[in-house]
């Protein structure tokens, strides 16, 4: 099936804790979209749906990888950001034989301070900025290496009141996917 829009992602791309509604959902109104991100994804858990899906699109957004960074010690600096980057290239790739335009959004900043108290998480993990910039860095290269739009969203949201906009460490509320949304328009 052919679609003007198409999302790869996890829970912030989902909408989680706003009703299933993402700034996907506001960016792709009135279009023939298709929202294939789900709650918890990885990037592997990407990669093995992305093989199997027969859709084309005109514009594909990916926007994973916060899953991926969530660790069970107090101690960043700690993951394989290279397994994860080969993983995010072979998505990318894919993504770009079915997509006319592949667009990448980078990770947003967490809110340390809340981790590990997340009623979305099963034990005890936290996520640490420090790891988010450095996915980033190597995220927006691997764009630049595969001239794949890469939108960096982190820079902009750092800015923000993130208690304002989060409803918990990582998941947006309304106004923080309307915001979203602003800066993932084309």
């Amino acid at each position: 099936m052919n679609y003007k829009f198409g999302v790869y992602g996890d829970s912030i791309a989902f909408g989680y804790g706003n009703n299933n509604q993402s700034w996907f959902d506001i960016v792709s109104l009135g279009s023939k979209a298709i929202k294939l991100a789900q709650n918890g994804e990885t990037i592997c858990d990407v990669l093995k749906k992305i093989k199997l899906d027969n859709n084309c699109y005109e514009v594909l957004y990916v926007a994973v990888g916060v899953n991926d960074l969530l660790v069970s010690f107090l101690e960043s600096g700690k993951i394989d950001f290279s397994f994860l980057m080969r993983k995010y290239e072979e998505v990318l790739k894919i993504a770009l034989i079915k997509s006319k335009k592949v667009i990448v959004q980078s990770l947003l900043p967490v809110r340390e301070e809340l981790f590990p108290n997340q009623d979305w998480l099963d034990d005890d993990k936290w996520c640490y900025n420090l790891d988010i910039k450095e996915f980033n860095r190597r995220l927006c290269l691997l764009c630049d290496k595969l001239k794949v739009q890469y939108k960096d969203v982190y820079s902009k949201f750092c800015t923000k009141n993130l208690e304002s906009i989060y409803i918990d460490a990582v998941h947006l509320n309304k106004i923080g996917q309307e915001e979203l949304s602003l800066f993932m328009k084309l």
